[in-house]
């Protein structure tokens, strides 16, 4: 069984909550918690981790880079790596 790398896993989180329509905004709203807490974590031990997993994200194009822009400014709280990309 292959795990993914935490912080790749995080942004994958953002980019299904990006995809769920407005009937599934719960699910949308715990996909970004779940990212939230695991990039936060992250953050405090590993935040090279956040700067690659970011970088290979989005060099996916601006549809990417875009739809990671607007979920972050929907997490709850800042976290600082994500969002120095994303600008």
């Amino acid at each position: 069984m292959k795990v993914p790398e935490p912080a790749r896993y995080a942004i994958h989180k953002l980019l299904v909550a990006s995809n769920r329509d407005a009937r599934f905004a719960a699910k949308a709203e715990k996909d970004r918690l779940q990212a939230f807490q695991l990039l936060s974590l992250l953050e405090q031990d590993r935040p090279g981790d956040i700067l690659l997993a970011a970088e290979a994200a989005l060099e996916r194009g601006p549809d990417w880079r875009r739809r990671l822009r607007e979920q972050a400014e929907r997490m709850v709280g800042p976290v600082q790596e994500l969002e120095d990309m994303l600008r």
